[in-house]
């Protein structure tokens, strides 16, 4: 069982390290057509600083405050309404790059 809130680093304005902030946050309730994943595994890349930058809001706009990082495995924990093809627990790994272009594949 998970608790209700969970430990997210946020970034709150375009900036360096410092605009990164440890928050507690409410675990997301999957909508339709979504599921959530418990992380087990992340990582950050040299695109990820850019985005938090700002250097890259031209092509990866992001609304604030949002939490850093585009790659991540785990398992699925929950589905949203209509989520059929993915029965929890399943093992997956996903690349994150804009809130509207998801790519995930389930690993055997």
């Amino acid at each position: 069982m998970l608790k209700e809130t969970m430990s997210a680093i946020q970034v709150n304005q375009y900036g360096g390290p410092e605009v990164m902030m440890l928050d507690r946050v409410e675990n997301p309730v999957p909508k339709a057509g979504e599921v959530t994943v418990q992380i087990h595994y992340a990582t950050v890349m040299p695109i990820d600083y850019k985005i938090r930058n700002g250097w890259l809001q031209q092509v990866y706009p992001k609304t604030f405050p949002y939490v850093p990082g585009n790659y991540a495995a785990g398992v699925i924990h929950s589905v949203g309404s209509s989520v059929t093809q993915w029965i929890p627990p399943v093992i997956v790994c996903s690349v994150l790059l804009t809130e509207g272009m998801r790519s995930t594949l389930q690993l055997r």
